[in-house]
């Protein structure tokens, strides 16, 4: 499984807002990632009220998922 993180200063630099979202596109790129961004960005608000600024991180994250047996 993988998920695409997406991290974004918010506009007091002081903190932080993350998102995942799970099943990102096979060979999505950073430049499309910073495209869609801004978009994304403007409809984050943290629990303080604080808006989201600027993407300062993109990751993919991939798990594996291993029965018990």
């Amino acid at each position: 499984m993988k998920k695409l993180e997406l991290t974004f200063t918010t506009t007091s630099s002081k903190s932080s807002i993350s998102i995942t979202i799970a099943d990102p596109k096979e060979n999505l790129t950073l430049a499309e990632v910073q495209e869609k961004a801004p978009a994304i960005a403007a409809v984050l608000v943290n629990r303080s009220g604080l808006t989201a600024d600027k993407l300062s991180k993109a990751v993919i994250i991939s798990t594996t998922e291993e029965a018990l047996s």
